[in-house]
């Protein structure tokens, strides 16, 4: 949450001359804006309303008086928080506490854990800080096993002079919302490199709410131009390439009601009548048909040319191998085969084999002389006893049978019998030439035209087939049949006339190409007659249904129209203008008072010689610190941490001096990681603040409590009010309220704090309570050394020496007790968990060595007193 100065006036006025300078659309928007800060639905849709007035497009709303806005008066000028009570569901705050405050400048001391940040906590849901978030979750006890209770506390506030109360419950109080808080995690936050200003004068968040309202203004704009940009859905298709087309898919943002008229113009019996008359005579064009005719003629030539081809291979071919050649080759072939088979016939008959004449002896003869071939045995069979049978391996011991075998090789392998194997070579080869792939000659499409083989059967129709061509289909097979088929008794002695079939197929051709051309010609004029007539029909069938959809695309031509003049509107809406204005307002009313406000603080605290740079931006309505050294390097990669606590302490209060409202400002440990000497300077300027605004102060530092209250006792004519407590744990509670306890801190107040905690049941007495007994026991031996035995001639925190005293130091009385007190002291420091402690005992203590070491220090305690 932010808060916002009293200015309202000023802002309003940047307000206003920017809604002047937009029209009467802005100036209503900034009335309701400027009335509720909120603005509803139907408000909006009347804004735009008065937005499309400005653009022309409506003119019937009626004109608007320009306001004069005036201060409410019931504002808060000034407020004091008097006291928290009742406080219920906070941490581990104790009940029943009055945390009272004074006009001007309270401290609350105590230390780690006991309290302080619940208190500032419940501050820091009700005002602002750097580190505000929308709702501040605070915890109940989680500690504890019983029934949490809800949020409450109530706060007694004076609030321009009326004493008022209020029951806080965890959310926000408007009237309390000035009050500032600064806590730990304010100075990552604001040292950072950007940032939103925490306070800014009453009215300047106006400039956001009124920036995202141009933005919702501008999604109903667009919304509605997308609507009016939704094409009429025709009741019929639009053909291509009409005018009606053209005109209503791509130019529509040209067409005029004028041309609308000329483009929707349709008699309904005259042009419906053209309409049919044309149909009728494109149906009668019959470009169907024709191109269904072209369509066989292309397959038909493909079909000359197909059996074309195969008349050339077999003509190449015959050619190539004349009958006769091929004829006196099988003639010759059988003629030796003849002789060859007589030879090996003679010589089995001489030595009685049986069957000699059979072609499977011959046959068998041939198969035997090859085998010995591959064997390598040029020699077998050799003319000796010991020779054996190449086939059966048994002795060829009779010579009649090794002469027998001797004489059919020498037959097999004679000059006839290689040249029978060469004839034979030159009969395969011309097989395997012959074109068997060329001779179909079968016809797959009419091309000599067909006849009906059933009168009674329209589609039962067979191909004509010329008798020459069958003549040669046979005469084909014949010659296929001698070629392919070489070992039969065929012989073929006719001839072929190639001529007069190639002549046939030639004319054939020549008469189909005819035939495709003539139609060709007259499907390109009859295409063109028909493009003609189809484009006639379809502008009228489009003029048609522009005319019975002329009210609708009237309608939709208004439509564009308007949508053309809403988008002319895009640019009043853009917040380009609102952010000058913001610029303005923000230089005028925050940047300059800060800048040199900042100045003062950082020379307050003597840390002006950073060259810290700000600069101020706006964008989409919220102001933006920018913050840098030398313009480009981090502040929080440069400073210290105690510069950067001392820039971002400066930084805060230079913001709430921005506010007028007499607020509260609350400080939560402010002084983390500064020096002493720089305490001293934030102790003055809390206390100068304190002059015109009260000032709450939550620490656990000594050395910043007494710092306050020494300035304070040096300047008492100040008439300054104030008040010093501290906040204390029990074993159930924190944050335990302790008045008056004037100069912190005194032996006997330190010894009523440990008697506090001890005096509860002794069964809820933990070691952790004992251990803090201790460390009050340690704090209480300090406290008698400073103040009693060495009588104040050397105070913690404090810069004097006061030699005057020295004269009352018992030296005497100390060489008696300094043994024991010192034995004490060491002991407290060994059950304590301090920074530089003895070495600590192992074991923990207990609540009667708590209670034995306090008699032995309260014996010591009363020899000086």
């Amino acid at each position: 949450m932010k808060s916002e100065t009293i200015h309202k006036r000023k802002v309003i006025d940047f307000l206003l001359e920017w809604a002047n300078e937009r029209g009467e659309w802005a100036r209503l928007l900034l009335d309701f804006i400027i009335t509720k800060e909120a603005i509803s639905d139907n408000e909006r849709l009347k804004v735009f309303e008065y937005l499309e007035k400005d653009l022309g497009i409506k003119s019937n709303l009626p004109d608007l008086q320009v306001k004069n806005y005036s201060l409410d008066n019931k504002h808060t000028n000034d407020l004091t928080i008097n006291f928290l009570s009742d406080i219920s569901g906070v941490n581990k705050l104790a009940p029943d506490q009055i945390l009272k405050f004074s006009k001007n400048i309270t401290v609350i001391y105590g230390q780690n854990g006991t309290g302080k940040s619940g208190y500032s906590r419940i501050f820091k849901s009700l005002g602002y800080c750097y580190d505000k978030r929308e709702n501040v979750v605070i915890y109940p006890n989680i500690f504890s096993n019983e029934p949490h209770k809800p949020l409450h506390a109530k706060i007694n506030a004076t609030i321009n002079n009326e004493e008022k109360n209020f029951d806080w419950q965890g959310d926000n109080i408007k009237e309390l919302n000035s009050i500032s808080i600064y806590d730990s995690k304010s100075v990552g936050i604001s040292t950072n490199a950007k940032r939103e200003i925490m306070i800014t004068p009453s009215g300047f968040h106006l400039f956001s709410i009124i920036s995202k309202e141009l933005s919702k203004i501008e999604n109903i704009l667009k919304n509605k131009v997308s609507e009016l940009s939704v094409r009429p859905v025709l009741s019929e298709n639009l053909h291509e390439e009409t005018e009606q087309s053209k005109y209503f898919t791509t130019l529509f943002n040209n067409l005029t009601e004028e041309k609308l008229e000329a483009l929707s113009s349709f008699d309904n019996k005259s042009d419906q009548q053209r309409i049919d008359d044309l149909l009728v005579q494109k149906k009668n064009l019959n470009i169907d048909v024709i191109n269904n005719e072209l369509r066989l003629l292309k397959l038909e030539l493909e079909e000359i040319d197909r059996l074309t081809s195969n008349l050339y291979a077999i003509k190449v071919f015959i050619e190539n191998n004349p009958l006769n050649v091929f004829h006196d080759l099988q003639k010759r072939l059988t003629e030796i085969s003849k002789e060859s088979e007589e030879s090996i016939s003679s010589l089995a008959q001489k030595i009685g084999v049986e069957l000699y004449s059979s072609k499977e002896f011959i046959s068998f003869i041939t198969s035997a002389e090859t085998y010995i071939k591959n064997l390598s045995n040029k020699e077998y069979p050799r003319d000796t006893d010991e020779e054996i049978c190449i086939f059966c391996r048994q002795p060829l011991k009779n010579p009649d049978s090794r002469k027998l075998l001797s004489d059919y090789r020498k037959v097999l392998n004679s000059k006839r019998e290689q040249e029978i194997r060469n004839i034979k070579d030159k009969i395969s080869k011309i097989s395997k030439a012959f074109p068997l792939a060329n001779c179909d000659f079968n016809l797959r499409y009419p091309i000599f035209g067909t006849e009906k083989v059933d009168s009674c059967n329209r589609n039962n129709q067979k191909y004509i087939i010329p008798e020459e061509l069958i003549k040669f289909q046979n005469s084909l097979n014949e010659i296929k049949n001698y070629f392919c088929s070489p070992n039969n008794d065929y012989t073929f002695n006719g001839a072929i006339d190639f001529s007069w079939i190639d002549r046939v197929l030639s004319e054939k051709r020549k008469g189909l190409l005819l035939t495709k051309t003539n139609k060709e010609a007259s499907l390109s004029n009859i295409s063109t007659i028909t493009k003609k007539v189809t484009n006639e029909i379809n502008s009228l069938l489009d003029k048609k249904t522009f005319s019975i959809n002329k009210n609708i695309l009237k309608q939709y031509l208004r439509n564009l129209k308007r949508a053309r003049m809403l988008e002319t509107g895009i640019s009043k809406l853009n917040t380009k203008s609102l952010s000058t204005k913001l610029s303005e307002a923000n230089k005028e009313l925050i940047s300059d008072t800060f800048s040199k406000n900042l100045i003062l603080e950082l020379k307050s605290l003597k840390k002006d010689y950073l060259p810290v740079s700000i600069n101020f931006s706006v964008d989409k309505g919220i102001s933006k610190l920018q913050q840098g050294l030398q313009n480009s390097f981090s502040i929080s990669e440069i400073l210290s941490e105690g510069e950067l606590k001392a820039i971002s302490l400066a930084e805060f209060i230079a913001e709430v001096n921005l506010n007028p409202i007499n607020a509260p400002v609350i400080f939560d440990d402010p002084v983390n990681s500064l020096d002493h000497s720089i305490i001293d300077l934030v102790a003055k300027r809390l206390i100068k603040l304190s002059s015109t605004r009260q000032v709450i102060i939550f620490t656990h530092s000594l050395i910043l409590f007494n710092a306050i209250f020494a300035l304070l006792e040096q300047n008492k004519s100040d008439k300054n009010e104030h008040s010093f407590l501290e906040t204390q744990n029990n074993a159930e509670c924190s944050g335990i309220i302790i008045e008056d306890v004037g100069l912190k801190h005194s032996v006997n107040e330190t010894i009523k704090k440990i008697n506090n905690k001890l005096n509860v049941k002794k069964s809820s007495i933990t070691t952790k309570t004992i251990k803090d007994c201790y460390d009050d026991l340690r704090l209480a031996i300090e406290l008698l050394v400073e103040q009693k035995i060495f009588n104040r001639v050397v105070r913690r925190y404090q810069k004097n020496v006061a030699l005057s005293c020295l004269k009352d130091v018992n030296g005497e009385l100390i060489d008696k007790s300094k043994e024991d007190l010192n034995s004490l002291f060491e002991r407290s420091c060994g059950f304590i968990n301090g920074h530089s402690n003895p070495d600590s005992f192992n074991y923990d203590p207990t609540y009667e060595d708590i209670c034995s070491d306090l008699k032995e220090f309260d014996r010591i305690y009363k020899l000086f007193k």
